[in-house]
């Protein structure tokens, strides 16, 4: 199993889901992904800080850069792998904030 560093900013506000998210349908398909050590809460708001960060202008996979970065970080060859982190930043675009796919392609197809 792959664990993950939650890439959240301190102080972020959680705010209510936004019409057409599925947190938990985005928190299935990302451990489908294989990721641990994170938990439901944080998952879901990791994935709206991907939206966020999605809605402000960011390249879909700087924020895989980073993420894949962060992961390895805190947990060296356990870290998760680039493609995963693409992968998760595609979930969150599917399940989360299908408003912000048309300005950025996915950088995985879902299966």
């Amino acid at each position: 199993m792959i664990k993950i560093v939650s890439a959240i900013v301190a102080g972020s506000i959680a705010l209510a889901a936004p019409a057409g998210a599925d947190p938990s349908t985005f928190v299935g398909d990302v451990y489908d992904l294989g990721i641990e050590g994170i938990t439901d809460s944080d998952l879901v708001e990791l994935g709206f800080a991907i939206c966020r960060e999605l809605a402000n202008g960011e390249e879909p996979e700087t924020i895989a850069a980073f993420l894949h970065y962060r992961s390895a970080v805190g947990n060296g060859e356990d870290g998760i792998e680039l493609d995963t982190a693409r992968a998760e930043v595609t979930l969150a675009i599917i399940d989360l904030c299908p408003e912000v796919a048309g300005g950025h392609p996915p950088l995985m197809r879902a299966a």
